[in-house]
């Protein structure tokens, strides 16, 4: 027998509906249900006395090739292609088949997803699910960085690797993640003012390069690296040169030459050309970035910053001309 549902213990039951609105977390942000993809009176529940048995929202006669491996039910999804829905996402092969209305089709006509007798439930009431994150300067220091990321939605993680990759590095890196639930990117390091050893780290499997001032931030070194990747089709990240040695602002920007890289650090603490590194933000085909680090708001950011100076740019806290160094760069007052 049909029957009307209040908003709130519609919400309750299926989780939010068209015209509905919710919170962002813990902040002021508001999000308003544009459509809804479900069916009212053909929602999919998973459990005792649910709608997800045999004959009713499950099909036990669903051919494999059409079944769907896993279902995500009741999810709220926030896309920049398709919006602000509420719907069921259907997994396939361990690839996403598609995301709309889920069922039986000898009770609900045109599904988009169809349930099979072994189709895994995945609960998605109250959740929300976007797009897989990612995060391209990641410093992937011990395994346990994978599940943070993980859990802050981020699906492909771009990094240094071992900092140090020559070929041998880079296989064994490649063969530790195989099991691992994470796309990786490991850039080569660019540090050459010929062709073959940036070609053999492509050749060997890295996605792309990147100039570090810790290396070699000359502007012959970002020549050589736009050059190679320019054939190999890859992209150059850069750490520009924070103490200015061997080239300013204006140098590296040349250097460039209007190709396009992505520009590491472009913000006020996190290294590269000072003080004016900001301004590289503004030059074509230049994508700039920032770092976690240098959150404005997050707590002891600055205290922080030390420690992570001493530990991942090898400077040694006993030696006075280090400590002034770290001093000149880590500026708060430009953070």
């Amino acid at each position: 027998m049909a029957g009307e549902l209040s908003r709130v213990d519609y919400a309750a039951r299926y989780g939010p509906t068209k015209g509905d609105r919710i919170r962002l977390g813990d902040t002021n942000l508001i999000a308003l249900i544009e459509r809804d993809d479900t069916s009212y009176g053909d929602e999919v529940l998973r459990g005792w006395a649910k709608t997800m048995r045999t004959g009713i929202m499950m099909s036990d006669r669903a051919p494999s090739a059409s079944e769907l491996d896993v279902l995500i039910s009741n999810v709220v999804v926030i896309d920049p292609v398709l919006g602000v829905l509420k719907a069921n996402i259907g997994v396939k092969d361990g690839l996403i088949a598609g995301v709309g209305r889920a069922g039986n089709p000898d009770i609900v006509d045109n599904p988009d997803l169809l349930i099979g007798s072994a189709t895994a439930p995945v609960y998605g009431l109250g959740y929300i699910a976007t797009p897989g994150g990612i995060d391209t300067h990641v410093h992937l220091v011990q395994p346990r960085l994978i599940p943070v990321a993980l859990s802050a939605g981020m699906t492909t993680l771009v990094t240094g690797g071992l900092n140090d990759n020559p070929a041998f590095n880079l296989r064994r890196m490649f063969l530790a993640f195989e099991q691992q639930p994470i796309n990786l990117g490991l850039l080569g390091r660019a540090a050459s003012t010929v062709p073959e050893p940036l070609a053999r780290q492509i050749e060997t499997g890295a996605c792309g390069l990147k100039v570090h001032e810790d290396y070699a931030g000359y502007p012959s070194i970002i020549d050589e690296a736009l050059t190679v990747a320019d054939q190999y089709d890859v992209q150059i990240a850069m750490h520009t040169d924070g103490i200015n040695e061997s080239c300013e602002l204006h140098e590296t920007v040349a250097a460039i030459g209007g190709r396009s890289i992505h520009a590491y650090h472009v913000e006020g603490i996190g290294g590269g050309h000072a003080p004016d590194i900001l301004a590289i933000a503004g030059v074509d085909n230049v994508i700039g970035s920032s770092t976690t680090p240098t959150i404005p708001y997050g707590r002891n950011v600055v205290a922080e910053h030390h420690a992570m100076m001493w530990s991942v740019h090898g400077m040694n806290p006993r030696v006075a001309s280090d400590r002034a160094m770290i001093a000149d760069r880590i500026r708060d007052a430009t953070m």
